[in-house]
């Protein structure tokens, strides 16, 4: 089965979770969401984990390329940071130079377990100030 699943239910933490190959409707579906946690206008912290997710087709990196431009003000204004959980090193090791070429907005980092990806997102939370999250374990670490 694929999907995104986006958990707000921890806001300022939020969890983005991809699963398999995304269609189209999907993906954007996906954008429009994080489109309104931004408009929350509210500091966050955001966990993409990837650890199940298929590579993006042609169309959906265009498509998140022009939503990072467009939104970058805000991602600058709001976000504390933003960490991917992937599980496999060589796939980590070609994200994190990819992020060091062309970085996104804010503090990021690219681990390899959804508890390590969620430590350092609430860690950025805390030395923004930002109000933490009623505690949950994480998922499937």
């Amino acid at each position: 089965m694929a999907g995104i699943e986006v958990d707000e239910s921890r806001f300022p933490l939020v969890v983005v979770t991809f699963e398999g190959q995304l269609a189209d409707h999907e993906f954007d579906r996906y954008l429009l969401t994080m489109s309104r946690v931004l408009q929350r206008r509210a500091k966050n912290a955001i966990v993409f984990d990837a650890r199940r997710a298929a590579a993006p087709t042609a169309m959906q990196r265009s498509k998140q390329a022009a939503w990072l431009k467009s939104n970058r003000a805000a991602i600058q204004q709001y976000s504390c940071g933003s960490v991917f959980v992937i599980t496999s090193a060589l796939i980590r090791g070609g994200l994190t130079a990819i992020l060091w070429i062309s970085p996104i907005p804010g503090a990021h980092t690219v681990v390899s377990t959804l508890a390590e990806g969620e430590a350092w997102a609430l860690g950025r939370l805390a030395a923004e100030g930002v109000a933490l999250p009623v505690s949950k374990t994480a998922g499937n670490a």
